[in-house]
């Protein structure tokens, strides 16, 4: 059984997980990448990044079981965000679908 496997990364958008990252509205195609912190930012505290296609990213604590969580939303990208990924040392990088830049976006409180 994996129910209670530990892994190295989660990046599955559709999981017991996620189920909170999706807001009310969403599609299956509004989600377009999700990453979770590889090592507790504070407290044992995990968080999960996702990128949409409304130029944002939404920070979530994980796991994010309960429908509709409360995120914390940031913006830098000028169209769609392609991809989110932690570091090692949890800093966060996006990249962005039209504006094709990359940015990194540090976590400094919760």
């Amino acid at each position: 059984m994996t129910c209670n496997e530990v892994w190295a990364t989660a990046t599955c958008t559709l999981t017991w997980a996620t189920q909170g990252i999706w807001q009310p509205g969403m599609d299956a195609t509004d989600v377009n990448a999700v990453d979770r912190t590889r090592e507790p930012v504070v407290d044992d505290v995990l968080l999960q990044a996702t990128a949409t296609d409304n130029s944002g990213i939404n920070v979530f604590r994980y796991p994010s079981p309960r429908e509709a969580a409360k995120p914390l939303k940031v913006i830098g990208h000028t169209s769609h965000v392609t991809n989110v990924r932690f570091t090692r040392g949890n800093t966060l990088v996006s990249t962005g679908g039209n504006d094709s830049s990359v940015m990194q976006w540090k976590i400094t409180n919760l």
